[in-house]
């Protein structure tokens, strides 16, 4: 019980027998992830000790949230004008059996180990526009299409955010092609209507155009695996390119996926580089109110190339009977491939 709190002290202990909790684990990841449940006093409860954690009180903005704030924010899910959306990490008994040498207690198994959260507000717009002018991100890259990425874990815990977090990547990554994509059809349907379509015309005409869009956007098409690295190997040969400006060049994915990180918190760049972001450069040093010299954080992009190699390799370690991984999995949605070879063939690049 956390003393205080009325707001989440209030709140009913859910029968997981009839409400169970959605847990998703990618092969070969020690960790999984899904979402907190904002109706559960115990969730809540966890995640406000998360919040109060010493690692994330140290390292994280903004990191002292009301009752009524932590149930709030796992409520909304990127829903209405609150652009964020929040994910949980699970603990892994294998992970947990390793850090303390002894079974892991049945309760734990429901209870989250840290959080990855992603937002997309005009503060966040701003921090990219200002890396911008820095010339630390590349100018021509559409400011909507960066999404920041922060994340923590409670006190004790096992380090399996970086683990559960390579999954999260690639779900979260699924919510925003879907959202840029109904995004795309809301205003085709409205110019479609312009037009003179009816309602329902406009609608049909709108999905066929999404329809067609799929396996060209935000996804690269190459003909062959040979002719992408190719064009990865004339990217990485360029030497007028900034880090950042190869690694979006080369990125199959419009999602840009980015995080700030003090240089005096490594367990947070070993996690963020451990999920397969790399450093593109770094914010300058600022005075605080005391005079003192603040350090500027690193700039970090998730690079999807090494994402899939992390996937694929722990997956091929796991040696799953009849199981397969494929090095694309963050690349495309499932159930493409057919229809991406059938397009291929009337439409090669």
């Amino acid at each position: 019980m956390v003393e205080g709190n009325s707001a989440i002290d209030s709140l009913p202990i859910q029968n997981r027998g009839q409400k169970p909790l959605v847990q998703k684990i990618y092969y070969g990841q020690s960790a999984a992830h899904g979402h907190f449940d904002p109706s559960d006093r115990v969730q809540m409860q966890t995640l406000d000790k998360m919040m109060k954690s010493s690692e994330v009180q140290k390292h994280m903005l903004d990191a002292v949230l009301s009752p009524e704030d932590i149930i709030d924010w796992a409520s909304h899910q990127g829903k209405g004008p609150v652009k964020e959306l929040l994910y949980s990490v699970f603990s892994s008994p294998e992970a947990w059996e390793k850090k303390y040498q002894q079974k892991m207690p049945k309760n734990n198994k429901k209870e989250g180990e840290g959080f990855v959260n992603f937002y997309w507000n005009g503060e966040v717009r701003q921090g990219i526009k200002k890396a911008m002018k820095l010339r630390i991100l590349p100018a021509d890259v559409p400011v909507t299409n960066f999404v920041e990425v922060s994340y923590g874990k409670g006190d004790g815990a096992p380090h399996q955010v970086s683990s559960a977090m390579r999954g999260v990547l690639i779900d979260a990554n699924k919510y925003f092609v879907t959202r840029r994509l109904m995004t795309l059809g809301n205003s085709l349907v409205k110019e479609y209507q312009a037009q003179g379509d009816t309602p329902n015309e406009a609608r049909k005409r709108a999905l066929e155009t999404i329809r067609s869009l799929i396996p060209h956007e935000p996804y690269e098409v190459f003909p062959s695996e040979e002719k992408r690295q190719d064009f990865i190997s004339l990217v990485d040969r360029d030497k007028t390119l900034t880090p950042a400006q190869k690694l979006l060049k080369k990125s199959p994915v419009s999602t840009v996926f980015i995080a700030y990180i003090s240089p005096n918190n490594p367990n947070s760049i070993h996690a963020a580089e451990s999920s397969g972001f790399v450093k593109v450069g770094k914010l300058p040093d600022e005075k605080n109110d005391d005079g003192g010299i603040v350090s500027g954080d690193y700039v970090l992009l998730l690079d999807w190339d090494r994402l899939n190699e992390k996937m694929q390799q722990q997956a091929l370690n796991e040696k799953l009977p009849g199981k397969n991984i494929s090095r694309v999995v963050a690349h495309k949605p499932e159930g493409f491939d057919k229809r991406l070879q059938e397009r291929l063939k009337t439409n090669p690049k």
